[in-house]
């Protein structure tokens, strides 16, 4: 598996990140985009799964005052049950 993790550190990074959450999310799960999109944006750390070069998974990390907070896991439903999330 052609399987690469990076830290999103650019814009098209970042649009990537709100692509597959908007997808997974907002399309898929059906969650309000004024759930899914919150105040914690520009708090968190992000990172993006790339499959053969095509990004395919992201999570986030916060410090939430009480520690570091693990959140809005998200991988592209075809990807699935491959290992990508783990």
């Amino acid at each position: 598996m052609k399987l690469k993790i990076k830290l999103a550190s650019s814009k098209n990074d970042l649009e990537d990140v709100l692509k597959i959450r908007k997808r997974v999310f907002i399309k898929e799960q059906q969650i309000p985009a004024s759930i899914e999109i919150d105040e914690n944006e520009n708090k968190s750390f992000y990172i993006l799964a790339y499959f053969e070069s095509q990004p395919v998974g992201t999570a986030r990390w916060r410090d939430s005052g009480e520690g570091i907070k693990l959140e809005r896991f998200a991988v592209l439903k075809q990807y699935r049950n491959k290992g990508i999330g783990s």
